[in-house]
């Protein structure tokens, strides 16, 4: 009973059992921690690979090979496999759907969903991006001019387009050759020669030798007198006063309307007190985000570019700096620059299919006497020199034209880029769905 004999011995079992015992432990925790580490792995790269399809689905948007306003907001359109390759880093791009949803008029929203897999791994990403088209430069001469910074037309300066503004416009000895859309007054002086319609949220007044070959609607007053004449109808909100001028249409106004006896003549009937609703609709400026274009940029560049002689376009540039251009171009390219532009020189297409737009977020001058073709978007001041000519479009913040300077709007140059060359992409949400693991 006494005898210890055995105890070492027992304590060596104990001792190696508990050895054992952590050891399995530690051999188990060892080949779980692995496995989840693994498991990780794969899963981080199926989350990679499905960012990628939504990634590679945004250039394919870009470029205009998808019609985005015939996308199906039920099914969508699966760009696997004839847009978009499947194998990727190892893994698949199972599917990249994208549908439309409803937009407004300028812009279209999609979503996006990309499921990507990496051996058992799975991750389904959907992002919703904002699709904003309303840089069009086929309105030809769209001009912000707020009040703070109206536009100015210095005489003898020429306009052969439609012009739309969110302000007002006073012309004094110009020549307009074409229609008048504006959200604010209009003031016609010093014998100007409009040849389009007018449609105005304000008032309208045409002063000394000015002539409108086209009818009038304004939400404002009317007034035409010096020997004015306009060869069409007037409708308006407000009152219509005819002082020594000529109106060879009728006149029609919810308000009164005075005719001079002595000097105004009228040849259609007038209408006054009506209740004539006046709907004037006006696209808004786009305010563009030339930011986005650097990211997909053929070409970046810094610093102050002096761009002289013979010129080869191609693709998108974006250059984070000045632009001082002129000469000859071949070829088509879109330059985006986070700074001013001046145009030097003549700066001509070689040839038909040429076309050349510049977007800058600085103002944007045209040197007098020089010849430009190239369409324009400006965020700050466009300035045409005196005796110079602009032959393109125009989307320009504020402008200033001066003596003898002439804009001519050219749709063949605005054909040359597709829509979707124009637009900018912004995500609006991008979320993971729960991802399914496999074993």
């Amino acid at each position: 009973m006494t005898d210890d004999r055995g105890q070492g011995l027992a304590l060596v079992i104990i001792l190696t059992a508990f050895i054992f015992v952590m050891g399995s432990a530690a051999v188990a925790l060892a080949t779980s921690l692995r496995r989840n580490t693994g498991s990780e792995i794969r899963q981080k790269k199926a989350n990679y690979i499905a960012e990628a399809g939504i990634e590679k689905a945004v250039p394919i948007i870009r470029c205009g090979q998808l019609s985005l306003e015939d996308l199906d907001s039920d099914e969508g359109l699966d760009l696997v496999p004839d847009y978009i390759s499947p194998n990727y880093a190892g893994g698949l791009i199972e599917y990249v759907k994208v549908s439309g949803e409803n937009g407004n008029e300028n812009e279209i929203i999609l979503l996006i969903e990309s499921l990507g897999t990496y051996q058992e791994a799975c991750c389904t990403l959907q992002a919703r991006i904002k699709v904003d088209m309303s840089l069009d430069f086929r309105r030809g001469l769209w001009i912000s001019s707020p009040m703070e910074n109206p536009s100015l037309f210095y005489p003898g300066s020429c306009v052969q387009s439609d012009l739309y503004t969110c302000g007002a416009f006073h012309f004094l000895g110009n020549l307009v050759d074409g229609d008048l859309y504006t959200g604010g007054d209009i003031v016609l002086a010093d014998d100007t020669y409009l040849t389009g319609d007018i449609k105005g949220k304000g008032m309208f007044t045409a002063g000394p030798g000015c002539q409108v070959v086209g009818n009038v609607q304004v939400t404002g007053d009317v007034q035409v007198e010096d020997n004015a004449v306009v060869e069409g109808d007037i409708r308006a909100a407000g009152d219509v006063i005819i002082q020594k001028a000529f109106v060879s249409g009728g006149i029609w106004s919810n308000s009164e309307i005075f005719v001079d006896e002595e000097g105004g003549q009228v040849e259609g009937g007038l209408y006054p007190g009506q209740s004539i609703e006046l709907k004037i609709k006006l696209p808004s400026f786009p305010e563009v985000d030339l930011s986005f274009f650097r990211k997909g940029a053929d070409k970046a560049l810094k610093g102050l570019q002096l761009w002289q002689g013979s010129l080869k376009l191609a693709g998108l540039t974006y250059i984070d700096g000045d632009l001082e251009i002129a000469g000859e171009y071949t070829g088509k390219g879109i330059i985006v620059v986070d700074g001013a532009v001046c145009v030097t020189g003549d700066l001509i297409p070689g040839g038909l299919q040429d076309s050349l737009c510049i977007m800058a977020a600085g103002p944007v001058t045209v040197a007098s006497d020089a010849c430009a073709f190239l369409l324009i978007y400006g965020q700050d001041e466009v300035s045409l020199g005196e005796g110079s000519e602009l032959q393109g479009s125009i989307t320009a913040y504020t402008l200033q034209m001066g003596e003898n300077a002439n804009f001519i709007y050219q749709d063949s140059m605005v054909d040359k880029f597709p829509p979707s060359s124009l637009v900018t992409l912004s995500i609006l949400s991008w979320k993971r769905v729960s991802p399914i693991l496999s074993y």
